[in-house]
């Protein structure tokens, strides 16, 4: 039995040792796109019982807002391929 408990620890071994680097890329390569995924929702929630937090909060969705709407206005940032042709766009009307 002591022959077996170490031939079968060191087939244990030598399958960590094989298996462990696949997991860690395979972790930091989902670690990466959850980061991406992050990063594209913007910053973290504030506390939202803090007045100067939710001030804070409403001047960057604001402030977004303002820049959507004047590049909209102004034409810019448009796909033309999901515009519907009945559609304003840019300031001239298609169609």
């Amino acid at each position: 039995t002591a022959y077996l408990m170490e031939t079968l620890n060191s087939l244990l071994l030598h399958h960590i040792r094989d298996c462990l680097p696949a997991i860690k890329m395979n972790v930091n390569k989902q670690l990466l796109e959850v980061e991406k995924e992050l990063n594209s929702l913007g910053s973290a929630p504030v506390d939202v019982h803090d007045e100067a937090s939710q001030g804070e909060v409403m001047l960057g969705i604001l402030t977004r807002f303002a820049t959507n709407f004047t590049n909209a206005i102004e034409g810019k940032g448009f796909n033309v391929s999901t515009l519907e042709l009945s559609e304003l766009g840019g300031g001239a009307r298609i169609g």
